[in-house]
């Protein structure tokens, strides 16, 4: 199938210094074999790709039922399943604390859609900001690893009058044992 250029900029695999990442545009997904080499971007194999897919069409309409829920006109924004801007992201930080001066993997922001939803990983690392306090909350510290799912408004829906929620993403404090941290990302996005 044919893909528009500007949806499939940045997919595929990145290596950073704090972190290596796979990133999906689900309305670029490739209708022909994810695995060849004419794909915008190449899936390790046919069963990540097909297993990615069925993930993140689950998480759409997850997030499409709990935006519904808050504000049903957001949900109008949406544009069709083939032109969906929005992404699945797989992220695997390295924690070397030798590579970031304030133990930052991922420093402070908003996400640019209507809705994100993480799965909580065995290495908390997620961070929300309390809008009324500013205190950072270590809210993944909180949940059940890879069981619970953290879920938080993003810009578009603060169009609407719910609170954005600013997010970070820490390392562990040096000497504390702690591994690798590995997370999956949904984000909602209207364009």
């Amino acid at each position: 199938g044919e893909h528009n250029e500007l949806m499939c900029h940045g997919c595929g695999w990145t290596k950073q210094r704090l972190r290596e990442q796979y990133h999906i545009v689900c309305g670029a997904w490739p209708a022909e074999d994810a695995t060849s080499s004419s794909s915008p971007y190449v899936m390790p194999s046919r069963a990540v790709s097909e297993a990615s897919r069925v993930f993140a069409d689950c998480m759409r309409d997850v997030a499409i039922q709990i935006v519904s829920a808050i504000t049903p006109e957001a949900v109008e924004q949406l544009p069709p399943l083939e032109s969906d801007a929005s992404v699945l992201d797989a992220f695997h930080y390295f924690n070397d604390s030798s590579k970031s001066a304030n133990l930052t993997n991922m420093g402070a922001h908003t996400d640019p859609g209507l809705l994100t939803m993480t799965s909580t990983s065995f290495v908390a690392g997620l961070e929300v900001q309390d809008a009324s306090t500013g205190a950072w909350i270590p809210v993944e510290a909180l949940c059940s690893p890879m069981f619970d799912v953290v879920v938080f408004a993003a810009d578009v829906l603060g169009s609407y009058g719910v609170p954005v929620c600013a997010h970070r993403v820490t390392m562990p404090t040096p000497g504390k044992e702690s591994g690798e941290r590995v997370s999956v990302v949904y984000e909602l996005r209207v364009s």
